[in-house]
This record gives C-alpha cells, structure tokens and sequence, in this order.
C-alpha cells in the first residue's frame, strides 16, 4: 500500500515507532521535480483539504488499581468492536472467568515471576459490521497500575493488533498508583461509555475472605472446597488451594458465582 502511495518511499521498520533520528532529519524527502514526475496534475487543482469530523480521541484517567482480568477482557472486547452500553447490568456479567492452575511451587511464590503471563502481540478478529458509522480504533495506548503487582501494565495498539505486557518500571512507594488510556479512532463512543467500562475494572471494594478461609470455588461446573492461601497474588483476587486435588488455583475476580461461603451449602 506505501509502494501504491509513493514508490520512492524508504521504508524503516521499528518497534513502537522508535527510528534513530538521522533517518527523519535533512533527508531533503519532497523534490517536487519527483512529484510531478509521479503525478503530472499535482499542481493542476488545489483543493481544500478537509477535516473528517468523525475521527476524534477519548482519554481516560483516575486514580486507583485495576483487576488484571475484568481489564483484560475489557480491552478485548473495546477493540473487537463488542464493547456496548451496559447501564443496567452487572459488571461480572458476560465476563468470562477462568481458572488458572499455578505453576508447582511453594505458595510463598519465591522465584516466581508475572512476566510469564503476559499476553503479547494480540490480533483480534472486528465483530462489528462494515458500515461508515461503525467504530474504527487507528491507535491506542495506555498504563494501568494492577491490584498486587508492583510493575506497571503497558498497553499498545493499532488498529486490531495490541501488545500488553508488564514493563520493567515498578510503581514507587510515593507515587500515585493510577491508570490512564487513550484512543484515538472514528465514531468513537462517548467519553462516558469508555468511561463507564473502564472503572468497571476498578477494585473498589476489600476481598470477602481472607488468607486461611476454608471456601467452596466453583470448578469445572461442580463445587470443591478451598483453602484461600494468598490474596491479590500475580494480580488475581485469591489464590486458593484445592484440597481434593492437592493443587493450587488462581481466582481472578471475587465473586459469589465462583467463591462463596461454606457455610452457605452447610
């Protein structure tokens, strides 16, 4: 598509944009005896250039840490074009939960590292439909500080191609922990749907169990009883021992549809 655009264009390719630049400055780029000899009528009519009123940006930020998974399936459904007005629902409903089985180790988690979960170079499939007022993300990007995680979260976007991963910079003990996103794109929502979907994944309340709770998680659509180990570890509401199955469990959200109480069933 460059080469259609202009065949005389170098082509440089990065990683987040970054070039050195020695290949951006006096590289004496516009000849104009090289355009008319591209484009003979280059100088023939010159029209107005006009503003597309459609394409705008929504930048988001508020102070606060953020749960890993609701974030996650967020952003997922924001840019396969599923994201819609959810006023009257539950944040957890059609959120898809799932449990992660922790790696063999001693639950002090020593020698354990996050950076293992990341998930990298994502390319979704666009759910929406092939019309002018349809939502179209062009560029994306935002840091998010993650509930029991010291590294900030570092998102990056184009079109449908996104990278998430935890960057090596830590949250400091005097700094605000707070999240912020930018989009940029046509026929966005509205600031305050984006706004709406973003706090959503918010941690906004304390953890209804903790550590050494005897609980009964729901797995593999039965219920087993627990023994809560650590709370907010990697990032995930609870990390729980299935007795049954001698083996440790991530639960990402806390809520009543996969952990409850025993004594709710006693």
């Amino acid at each position: 598509k460059i080469r259609a655009i202009n065949s005389m264009a170098p082509i440089l390719r990065t990683q987040y944009s970054k070039v050195h630049p020695k290949e951006l400055l006096n590289v004496s780029a516009f000849s104009l005896d090289r355009v008319l000899e591209l484009d003979p009528d280059f100088l023939d009519d010159l029209h107005e250039t006009k503003h597309d009123s459609a394409i705008s940006s929504v930048a988001l930020k508020f102070e606060g840490e953020l749960n890993n998974q609701l974030l996650q399936n967020w952003i997922r459904r924001v840019i396969s074009g599923k994201m819609i007005s959810e006023a009257n629902k539950d944040k957890h409903n059609g959120i898809e939960v799932q449990l992660t089985k922790t790696p063999q180790q001693d639950h002090t988690h020593n020698g354990h590292n996050h950076h293992d979960h990341n998930h990298d170079d994502c390319d979704l499939d666009y759910d929406h439909q092939n019309s002018d007022d349809a939502m179209q993300l062009f560029r994306y990007k935002g840091v998010f500080a993650i509930k029991g995680v010291e590294e900030k979260l570092v998102l990056q976007g184009v079109n449908m191609i996104f990278d998430v991963k935890y960057s090596p910079n830590k949250w400091q003990k005097d700094e605000v922990r707070e999240s912020c996103m930018i989009f940029i794109g046509r026929n966005l929502l509205s600031t305050q749907e984006f706004k709406k979907g973003f706090e959503q994944c918010k941690v906004s309340q304390e953890l209804r169990f903790d550590v050494g709770d005897v609980v009964l998680v729901h797995i593999q659509q039965k219920w087993e009883k627990g023994l809560i180990r650590l709370t907010w570890d990697e990032g995930n509401a609870y990390r729980i021992h299935l007795i049954s199955r001698n083996a440790d469990i991530w639960v990402p959200v806390d809520t009543e549809s996969i952990v409850r109480s025993l004594v709710t069933i006693l």
